[in-house]
């Protein structure tokens, strides 16, 4: 038994100890008879270990992918949107939205800067915005965005708003009709301020208008000073100059065409006495 590996163990006995020494009585490579049901049993225990493992892992790396994906993404979104606020600080554009079914606006503070509301989170709602509007533009502003309401279109406008300090203010408007994936229908859109576009083009139309009276002047004095140059200041006659002009003129026509004419002479004898006698206006007179 000693030099068949035995198993080893000690008794302890109140008048000392025993040394107990024992093997298989078929020896160790004797194996059990349910030595099959025992390996299938240990493959299944180290399946219900290993598979629930390797799945575990498999989940644990796709988590990762999707953590690493989200952030990425995130990453992206971060800054898509601080590329879009910085764009909106810049353009001094506002951004409004409203829950068309549940009537609820959403101003941002630009929105309400730009309408001398305070920027202080409370809602808005239709009566903001038709509080401001000048009256001369209110039933035409009104018109304009119920049809966007009805049709579910483009929303475009350009109106006036009047600030509490009297101040005028142009303001152009734009939306459209947006409706998710299970999600109510709502109207977003931008304002923002044209108070110096209107006022440029408004410049531009007064310069242009006065460009075309000082353009329509200029013509007037050209063809009076061309009537001048051609007539006789007295008798308002064509006069010698004009004379010349239209002789020229015949005459390359009857060298081309053969034209014929007769030209006839008015002289008056004895003017000269009239001015000597009864005066130069008297003489005028009778040249007229």
């Amino acid at each position: 038994i000693a030099s068949s590996d035995p198993v080893v163990a000690e008794v302890t006995l109140p008048s000392g100890s025993w040394v107990m020494k024992a093997i298989p009585a078929g020896g160790w490579a004797q194996a059990p008879d349910n030595i099959w049901q025992l390996r299938i049993w240990i493959l299944l225990a180290a399946s219900l270990i290993m598979i629930p493992t390797m799945l575990s892992g498999r989940l644990i790396d796709e988590r990762q992918r999707h953590i690493r994906q989200l952030k990425d993404r995130e990453l992206q979104l971060e800054k898509i949107s601080r590329r879009l606020g910085l764009a909106l600080e810049t353009s001094q554009v506002g951004v409004w939205e409203l829950d068309i079914e549940n009537n609820v606006l959403f101003w941002d503070p630009r929105m309400n800067e730009l309408y001398g509301y305070p920027a202080d989170g409370e809602p808005r709602n239709y009566r903001h915005w038709e509080q401001r509007v000048h009256p001369d533009d209110l039933a035409r502003a009104r018109s304009e965005f119920a049809q966007v309401l009805i049709g579910s279109g483009t929303y475009c406008s350009q109106f006036r708003i009047v600030m509490d300090d009297g101040e005028v203010r142009h303001v152009r408007a734009m939306g459209m009709v947006y409706k998710g994936a299970g999600s109510v229908p709502k109207l977003i859109g931008v304002n923002w301020d044209v108070t110096d576009d209107v006022s440029l083009h408004e410049e531009l139309k007064r310069v242009n208008a006065l460009t075309e009276a000082r353009n329509a002047e200029l013509e007037r004095a050209r063809a009076r000073i061309e009537h001048n140059a051609l007539h006789d200041s007295l008798t308002r006659l064509p006069n010698r100059r004009y004379l010349d002009d239209l002789l020229a003129d015949h005459a390359g026509r009857f060298a081309s065409e053969g034209e014929r004419a007769a030209l006839l002479q008015i002289d008056l004898d004895r003017f000269k006495q009239i001015n000597d006698t009864l005066g130069h206006a008297a003489g005028d007179a009778m040249l007229i």
